[in-house]
C-alpha cells in the first residue's frame, strides 16, 4: 500500500526516478528473487500433486486388480457350469454378460492408469527442469 502511493507520488512529481527505480541492480535482483520464491512454490505444487496423482493411481490399481480377480472367479465359475451335462443357459449368459463388464472395466482401468503415469512423468520432468533452473538464478542474484 505504501509502495503503491509513493508510485504514484513519484509518477506525478519525479516520473524519471520512478523509472531509474523499477531498472536498478536493485530492481533486478528483486525480480530474480521473486522467480526464484515462484520455482520453489512450482516445484511444492508439482510434488504435491505428483503425490496426489500417485494415491489416485494406487486406488485404480486396487479396483483394476479386483476387477480382475472378479473375471478369474466368472471364468472359473462358467468353466465349471459348462462341464456339467445339463448347463443353465440363463446362467451362462449372466456369466458371459458379467465378464464382458469385467473386461470393458479392466480396459478402462488400464488406461486411466497409463494416463496417470503418463502425467507423473511430466510432472518429474518439469520438477528437473525447476530443479536445473534455480541455481541460474542464484547466480543472478549474486550477482
Amino acid at each position: 500500500m505504501i509502495t503503491s502511493l509513493y508510485n504514484k507520488i513519484l509518477f506525478y512529481v519525479a516520473p524519471l526516478r520512478l523509472i531509474k527505480r523499477y531498472t536498478s541492480r536493485y530492481a533486478r535482483r528483486m525480480y530474480f528473487i521473486r522467480e526464484y520464491e515462484l520455482g520453489w512454490r512450482q516445484i511444492w505444487r508439482a510434488e504435491f500433486f505428483s503425490d496426489e496423482k500417485k494415491r489416485l493411481r494406487e486406488d485404480i490399481r486396487r479396483e483394476y486388480d479386483k476387477t480382475n480377480e472378479d473375471l478369474g472367479a466368472s471364468i472359473q465359475r462358467l468353466e465349471v457350469e459348462l462341464k456339467k451335462e445339463d448347463p443353465d443357459k440363463i446362467i451362462k449368459e449372466n456369466l458371459e454378460k458379467i465378464m464382458e463388464d469385467k473386461k470393458k472395466s479392466i480396459s478402462q482401468f488400464k488406461e486411466q492408469i497409463d494416463n496417470i503415469d503418463t502425467e507423473i512423468k511430466g510432472d518429474k520432468e518439469a520438477i528437473e527442469s525447476l530443479r536445473i533452473t534455480l541455481p541460474l538464478l542464484e547466480k543472478y542474484i549474486s550477482q
